[in-house]
């Protein structure tokens, strides 16, 4: 004799699957991309175009280096700088794995030398000194090697009178390099001031997010210092701070609109206008080039001597 419990088995073998018991229809891997903040789900070639922006609540995922590059250098202007430079294992460190193997998965895995990107390209016509840090490789930490293609861009810009533009985004010094990496911060900070005394403009965008020894460095030495909107900016993390000063803190005292009330920031720029903000600084700051002669002497001119005018300057 069947039991009760066989009867219900085979009615439901019996019956054909209604629609509720259909399996759900699969959408292709990286057709569509959820917005983390909104949940909203895009079209990820829209969002594309739209420079890795949410079209319905505005957050700003995260970009990595190369399409960073993308979106701000004219095409087949960029000329990569430095890229033979890679990172060794001085201290012969090791946590939870060996410093050289970690260095060699996360190389695999990102394809990437470092967490740095340098160059010099055209940015709307516009020659520039590119440099773009890149989260994935290690928390975009300031180890040696990214010291070391900072500062070797900034002086090839000196030398080439280029202004200087660096995309900030990392966790700050690399613990796996120690001292080494600490002393990457007053070695770029050498080079900015040079830099400087050669009357260049130097404009670093801070991205979420800007932490550790990048803020308490090139980050915060900008002539113009430019923000993502909502990006997360400080030195240390809000608990440590906490713990050290004994008082609450008030609520997005590290963001990036926080940081523009208080003087910190000079302008927060989505990065759909970032592009063009910075070709309109890079314009107003930068003088007239090729010089031009005074006008009683334009009709005397031949188009070869104004195309050298920049000798007049001299």
């Amino acid at each position: 004799m069947s039991s009760l419990f066989d009867w219900f088995a085979n009615r439901e073998k019996a019956e054909p699957p209604t629609p509720l018991q259909q399996p759900e229809r699969e959408i292709a891997d990286g057709l569509w991309t959820k917005c983390p903040a909104c949940g909203v789900l895009t079209y990820t070639k829209d969002l594309q175009a739209n420079q890795l922006v949410c079209g319905d609540c505005g957050h700003h995922l995260r970009v990595n280096s190369e399409e960073r590059i993308r979106q701000l250098i004219d095409p087949k202007t960029w000329q990569a700088l430095n890229e033979q430079l890679r990172p060794t294992d001085p201290l012969k460190f090791r946590d939870r794995k060996a410093y050289k193997d970690r260095l060699k998965d996360t190389q695999r895995e990102t394809e990437l030398t470092d967490a740095v990107q340098t160059g010099t390209g055209l940015l709307d016509g516009l020659p520039v000194g590119l440099g773009v840090m890149d989260f994935r490789f290690m928390g975009g930490s300031m180890g040696s090697v990214v010291g070391e293609k900072l500062c070797r861009l900034i002086e090839y810009a000196t030398l080439e009178k280029l202004p200087v533009i660096i995309i900030c985004a990392s966790g700050g010094a690399r613990m796996q390099e120690g001292m080494l990496s600490l002393m990457q911060m007053a070695k770029i900070s050498g080079a900015l001031e040079r830099h400087r005394e050669q009357k260049l403009l130097y404009i670093p965008v801070l991205t979420h997010p800007t932490t550790g020894g990048v803020t308490a460095s090139f980050a915060m030495l900008g002539d113009l210092i430019l923000a993502e909107p909502k990006a997360t900016i400080g030195f240390a993390g809000r608990r440590v701070i906490e713990q050290t000063l004994r008082e609450k803190l008030p609520e997005g005292f590290q963001t990036s609109e926080y940081l523009l009330q208080h003087g910190f920031v000079d302008a927060i720029v989505p990065r759909p206008q970032l592009k063009r903000t910075l070709a309109q600084l890079i314009s107003l700051h930068q003088p007239f080039f090729p010089v031009l002669p005074p006008l009683q002497e334009v009709k005397h001119t031949s188009p070869e001597r104004v195309l050298q005018g920049s000798e007049v300057g001299q």
